[in-house]
């Protein structure tokens, strides 16, 4: 179950990379007047939204932005931060690795989604203003 999981959400990723979405959703971020270094960010809290899975979201929006980081003055490793920690948002069913913790912790149903989803939200909350730290440091 778990290998299916993964492997429909590469097949997703794949599809938002080679069609053109995940192009067009970096250029309409860059677009707006949010600091460049959300950019990742967004991205992958974008599409880990869309299709569930927090590694297909991760290198999706590594992916997507990658062409846009130099140009937007985003540091690499700013950049990386952004993309790993904006993929953290509400791990749900889709997502292989929502399957791994509650089949190693013996969760389940509801209490999975509040327990782990919760916690990787407030991850994905807290990862905010740590990137403006960053930001500020490395720049």
């Amino acid at each position: 179950m778990i290998l299916l999981i993964t492997g429909a959400g590469g097949a997703f990723g794949q599809v938002l990379r080679d069609s053109g979405v995940g192009d067009a959703l970096a250029e309409a971020i860059a677009a707006t007047a949010l600091p460049a270094f959300l950019v990742p960010f967004i991205i992958a809290t974008v599409v880990r939204a869309a299709q569930g899975s927090g590694t297909v979201a991760m290198i999706t929006a590594a992916s997507v932005s990658a062409p846009v980081v130099t140009t937007l003055g985003i540091d690499p490793l700013v950049a990386v931060i952004a993309c790993t920690s904006g993929s953290m948002v509400f791990s749900y069913f889709n997502d292989s690795y929502f399957w791994v913790v509650t089949r190693f912790t013996g969760i389940e149903g509801v209490d999975a989604l509040k327990g782990w989803s919760g916690v990787t939200t407030a991850i994905w909350a807290g990862s905010i203003p740590l990137l403006f730290i960053l930001n500020l440091i490395v720049n």
